[in-house]
């Protein structure tokens, strides 16, 4: 079973069916490691890895270039694990959706998933397409390459017979290449609604900010130990009672162009004190 996922790059120079040839190994390589990540965690129950040393449960292929903008090719092939576990009649499907969804979550872009599988993830388990749009920024920003220099105006990541599941602009550069963090540590208030106990990844409610924003506790088994378990028991206090679980989260913010949290890095969580 197989897919084919085509990168159409438009505009300027690209419409002649010509990129330069730095600019476009360079983005050739980002999309290259934005495919492996993905069809890595798709196929192994989104485990997340930051580098891949071999392709297991999948394979990818470059397929050449095509016709007049500049059109390349990937060629996924599952493997039987792979189909066995997600249906070989629907196997596809899930995988775009899953695509689509790690894709633009990255470069800041809404996404409606049409699976149930994908909505289910969105739903209960979020914190997956925050890890992989952390991993996903550099390769995804070396994607941008063509854009960055002005010899494509746009990106397509197109699906056959079906239409764009993606399409990158300079607005989506800017947005994955213009992240700031902050240079000290900052506070909230807030609940864990979403935490994932065995990688650290998370989302809480942000009083302030009034939304759910995404976190990370980094080395959450070690130093940071007291974090991990002050999450865990809000996420449960929180599940009860929504008003209920309140922390104190401290950590560095890191941002958008447009100075939206993108997410927490997480240096420590504690409990109110009874006078706050």
């Amino acid at each position: 079973m197989e897919t084919t996922i085509h990168i159409i790059h438009e505009g300027h120079n690209a419409d002649t069916g010509k990129l330069d040839l730095y600019d476009s190994a360079e983005s050739l390589h980002g999309f290259a490691r934005a495919v492996n990540l993905i069809s890595h965690a798709f196929t192994h129950d989104n485990e997340i890895k930051e580098k891949l040393k071999k392709q297991d449960g999948f394979s990818s292929e470059f397929t050449g270039a095509k016709r007049g903008c500049f059109e390349l090719s990937f060629l996924i092939t599952f493997g039987n694990a792979a189909i066995k576990e997600h249906g070989h009649s629907v196997i596809a499907d899930k995988y775009w959706d899953y695509f689509a969804a790690a894709v633009n979550t990255s470069v800041g872009l809404e996404y409606t998933p049409n699976t149930a599988f994908v909505k289910n993830l969105i739903i209960e388990k979020p914190f997956i397409f925050d890890q992989l749009a952390e991993q996903l920024e550099s390769p995804l920003e070396k994607a941008h390459r063509t854009i960055q220099t002005r010899d494509a105006e746009a990106v397509h990541i197109y699906r056959p017979r079906v239409g764009d599941k993606a399409v990158f602009n300079y607005e989506t550069y800017r947005y994955i290449s213009e992240t700031s963090k902050s240079e000290v540590i900052e506070n909230w208030l807030g609940n864990v609604t979403k935490y994932n106990l065995l990688t650290g990844y998370g989302r809480f409610f942000n009083d302030q900010e009034n939304c759910t924003v995404p976190f990370v506790i980094k080395d959450f088994g070690g130093r940071n130990i007291s974090a991990h378990q002050a999450a865990a028991s809000s996420m449960e206090e929180a599940s009860k009672d929504i008003t209920a679980g309140k922390r104190n989260f401290s950590g560095y913010a890191v941002r958008d162009l447009r100075r939206r949290i993108k997410r927490i890095e997480i240096t420590d969580i504690s409990v109110l004190n009874i006078d706050e």
